[in-house]
């Protein structure tokens, strides 16, 4: 018989698409599952839609907390209940395409040395415009031991929501770590990659679904320099090869994450939230006294704030720099926009 998968799925306030996410679960053409709902205390109609499909699924099963216990806090219980060889995380708004799981679980008959299986995720809107496909540039459809591992995931690493893991990891790895809060994700795939091998697969499996209405919660989410500043330190901390190696595995982490203070900052301008842009200069000046930086976010900021029409053309800037986006992905669009029928 077929090893047993848990797909986890963390829910809070979010039933309809909820629904959508169990349904993408149950169609899968590799059968043995087990779907695990861990509802954060939601308090509206989680539990009755949860239940009518039970009805008709044993596969399903239903945890309610008992008080809200925030994204960390709801994975980890999950993570504490696996009892099969292998599981994943599923978000409550995403959609797994049919042959996820069974493409992933082969990637670990074909290596089974390998800590996690990964497939590729499609990054498409709710009006079914595709932004990206993940795995498609920097990985081939291999297997990837360590270190090759975590220094190819550091330029492409949104892989989780495509990934399924062996159940040894939880006793190697642990779990999340609550004290890098909503980054726990990508902390979490680091520490594994730094130490185990991997398998890629480079077949669509999920629909990660970019929602037009949740920006602003984005932008909130991502000013936690202190927690990016932990992970960092988690690798630097534990060194485990040879010089050169973990010099270059620390220079590329670092510079990842220069990317993104950089992208924050910009961001946090055109939001108007001066205050954001300022910690992120403040971040290259204080903590790597990089005053080219500083002076550049600074100055954008101290700019846009006073004279009203350079913020107008920043945002013009912005837009026009996505359509152009847009028209370089047009073969993505071919491609993969066939998806959004899943979203029906």
């Amino acid at each position: 018989m077929d090893p047993v998968v848990t797909i986890i799925i963390p829910t809070y306030k979010r039933p309809k698409l909820l629904k959508r996410a169990i349904l993408s679960a149950l169609n899968q053409t590799y059968k043995n599952i087990k779907v695990c709902v861990y509802d954060d205390s939601s308090g509206d109609d989680t539990a009755s839609v949860v239940e009518n499909l039970r009805k008709n699924d044993s596969r399903i099963f239903y945890y309610c907390q008992k008080k809200n216990l925030g994204v960390v806090g709801n994975v980890q219980t999950g993570f504490s209940k696996v009892d099969s060889p292998f599981f994943m995380l599923h978000a409550d708004d995403d959609i797994l395409l049919p042959e996820f799981i069974e493409s992933t679980v082969d990637g670990f008959s074909n290596h089974p040395e390998a800590m996690f299986s990964a497939a590729q995720i499609v990054f498409i809107t709710d009006k079914g415009d595709i932004h990206n496909v993940s795995l498609r540039k920097n990985f081939k459809s291999r297997f990837y031991p360590p270190p090759e591992g975590i220094l190819t995931l550091l330029k492409d690493p949104n892989v989780l929501a495509g990934v399924v893991f062996r159940k040894e990891l939880l006793e190697k790895v642990g779990t999340y770590d609550d004290e890098v809060d909503l980054i726990s994700d990508w902390d979490y795939m680091f520490r594994i990659a730094y130490r185990y091998p991997f398998v890629v697969t480079q077949n669509p499996g999920v629909l990660f679904i970019r929602h037009s209405d949740n920006a602003s919660i984005q932008n909130e989410a991502i000013f936690r320099w202190p927690q990016w500043e932990k992970v960092i330190r988690k690798i630097e901390s534990n060194p485990i090869y040879p010089p050169e190696i973990q010099k270059s595995i620390e220079r590329s982490l670092r510079r990842q994450f220069r990317r993104m203070l950089i992208h924050q900052a910009k961001t946090a301008i055109l939001s108007k939230k001066f205050k954001e842009a300022h910690f992120s200069a403040n971040v290259f000046k204080d903590s790597y006294k990089e005053w080219g930086k500083y002076f550049y976010i600074s100055s954008l900021a101290l700019i846009s704030k006073y004279f009203p029409p350079f913020h107008v053309f920043l945002k013009l800037n912005r837009k026009l720099r996505e359509k152009r986006k847009k028209r370089e992905n047009e073969h993505l669009q071919n491609q993969y926009g066939h998806y959004k029928s899943f979203f029906s």
